[in-house]
């Protein structure tokens, strides 16, 4: 018959798992924080990529303005995509 390992008496185990327990919270709660400074600092880009358009709009011509809008559009889609794909990263790796 195997051996039992040593005992832990209950107010040992009640403290290993109220680390464990406000461990794994404090991960969690780093967690939604970085998402939500994430999203945040895209949304903010995006609005003043929106802005300074507005306002290069009133100087320059329609077609330097087009082919400003796609290099500015493409950068934000750029930046999206690390966005959204390091926010589930993060996500998936926690949970």
């Amino acid at each position: 018959m195997p051996e039992a390992g040593p005992e832990i008496d209950k107010a040992t185990a009640l403290t290993i798992l109220t680390t464990e327990h406000y461990t794994l919270q404090m991960v969690r709660s780093a967690t939604i924080a970085d998402a939500a400074s994430r999203a945040g600092h895209l949304l903010t880009t995006i609005s003043a990529s929106m802005i300074a358009l507005g306002f290069v709009a009133q100087l320059v011509p329609v077609t330097v303005l087009l082919v400003m809008m796609l290099v500015i559009s493409g950068g934000l889609f750029l930046i999206g995509l690390a966005t959204l794909f390091r926010t589930v990263e993060r996500s998936a790796r926690w949970s």
